[in-house]
């Protein structure tokens, strides 16, 4: 259950994209996660979601085999068919930079779950506080997998992206809301609050990877769980006034919010209506099942 049952703009069940986005800007959570408001199409959301799919098809397949190359071989013939007149418009993440990518991290990045058990992990944790209608709170989330790496056992997260990968790439990912809420995860789940970001860059006829080791420390795990209850009763204090503020200063964050110039620069009076007509409604619910 995300939502409550008492207040259906009061969220329960968390997860670091609904969280992120309240930390970013209270109106953009309200536009995208409560309203479910978002662009008709946006490449690296899609590219993103496939690519995540293709390797965690290839590991699943791996994992059960225990042959690479028939794992690889499988994971490509369902790329080619289910990708068949997918047209992306760029030319760093499309159908042939994608069956790239999925070749070539393949080799680099040869690092199969620890077991079978290993992968795909889901994941939700009471937070140990309640709604004012003693609704338990959760964070939930899926890991990607558990591996080994550097000769250390730890989760990892799977990114790709068009940008250039350099040695600043790290700074990325700490502090980062979701990698601090995976190493919580982790640590609970396995004992191991350690991970890795594997980052796979894609152009237009080559790809670069990047594996960053994910350190948190015992009491920087329990800054963070501090930091999400304090986050989620935010949120509750929004829901139950109703009212979301705007974060002016984080418009231009992140190459820009997708409602800076069409929504947020108009009158609230006029909002509703630019949202229907160039915006869709596809809602984010982290309870359910991934296929």
């Amino acid at each position: 259950m995300m939502w409550s049952k008492h207040n259906s703009k009061l969220q329960v069940s968390w997860d670091a994209t609904s969280l992120s986005s309240f930390q970013q800007c209270p109106y953009k959570y309200y536009l995208t996660v409560i309203n479910g408001w978002r662009k008709p199409y946006n490449v690296d959301i899609d590219f993103g979601s496939r690519y995540h799919h293709y390797r965690e098809s290839y590991y699943r397949r791996y994992s059960e085999s225990g042959d690479k190359e028939t794992a690889l071989r499988d994971t490509v013939r369902d790329l080619m068919r289910e990708t068949w007149g997918w047209e992306t418009g760029d030319t760093k993440k499309n159908r042939r930079t994608l069956l790239r990518a999925i070749c070539w991290a393949a080799e680099e990045f040869d690092h199969p779950p620890v077991t079978k058990d290993s992968l795909e992990v889901s994941f939700g944790i009471p937070l140990g506080i309640s709604s004012p209608y003693e609704e338990a709170y959760i964070l939930c989330g899926y890991l990607d997998r558990q591996s080994e790496i550097l000769g250390d056992k730890g989760f990892v997260e799977m990114k790709s992206t068009k940008n250039t990968l350099s040695s600043r790439k790290k700074l990325d990912y700490s502090p980062n809301t979701q990698v601090s809420i995976y190493s919580c995860a982790s640590d609970i789940i396995w004992g191991v609050g350690r991970g890795f970001v594997e980052v796979c860059q894609t152009a237009v006829t080559f790809c670069r990877f990047m594996i960053i080791p994910i350190s948190r420390q015992k009491s920087e795990r329990e800054e963070t769980w501090e930091e999400v209850k304090w986050w989620v009763k935010t949120a509750e204090r929004c829901a139950e006034e109703g009212y979301w503020p705007r974060n002016e200063n984080a418009c231009g964050m992140f190459g820009g919010c997708e409602f800076r110039e069409d929504v947020c620069s108009c009158p609230s009076q006029q909002r509703l209506g630019i949202l229907k007509a160039g915006f869709k409604q596809e809602w984010w619910d982290p309870t359910l099942t991934r296929s």
